[in-house]
């Protein structure tokens, strides 16, 4: 079974996609869902565009490793964005810019406290070039997992600097 899915973008495509190793050949389910969130800023903030690529992951026996990638189908040099609790990086040209972003390790070990790493949260998500990479080991029996990645497009230069 295919879990992938792609968006286009005024920059490129974006394909995710769920792999899977279930514990002792398992039962297990997947679900992406594709959503467009209103969004409500501040005064004076704008977005042309957000949308949020959601996964749910479950087996009755657990799972042995979950990875779920994100990959831009484009040329243009990844910059990181990071912030608390966040793991982001962006792509733009002369006239747009995209960000995606997921939850950082710290987060994601607060929200699943039975996620095991090697004393560093931090390995959970892995910055690349083309994109980033959630990967988590041994998923207890029953729990599900839910992983987001949100994608928010924008002109270049933004009509006002929202990071200070």
């Amino acid at each position: 079974m295919d879990y992938s899915k792609t968006l286009d973008t005024v920059l490129g495509q974006i394909h995710v996609s769920v792999c899977v190793k279930p514990h002792l050949g398992s039962d297990y389910r997947i679900e992406l869902r594709v959503m467009e969130p209103e969004m409500e800023l501040p005064p004076g903030m704008s977005v042309k565009r957000v949308r949020a690529i959601l996964l749910f992951a479950r087996s009755q026996s657990g799972l042995d490793q979950l990875d779920y990638h994100f990959r831009f189908m484009t040329d243009i040099e990844a910059e990181p964005e990071s912030g608390e609790h966040l793991d982001a990086q962006s792509w733009q040209d002369k006239h747009n810019v995209i960000v995606v972003g997921t939850e950082d390790g710290e987060a994601l070990l607060r929200r699943m406290p039975w996620l095991k790493t090697e004393d560093d949260p931090l390995t959970f998500v892995e910055y690349r070039r083309d994109g980033l990479n959630v990967s988590l080991k041994h998923i207890p029996t029953g729990e599900t997992v839910g992983l987001h990645y949100v994608i928010a497009e924008n002109d270049n230069p933004e009509p006002i600097e929202c990071s200070a």
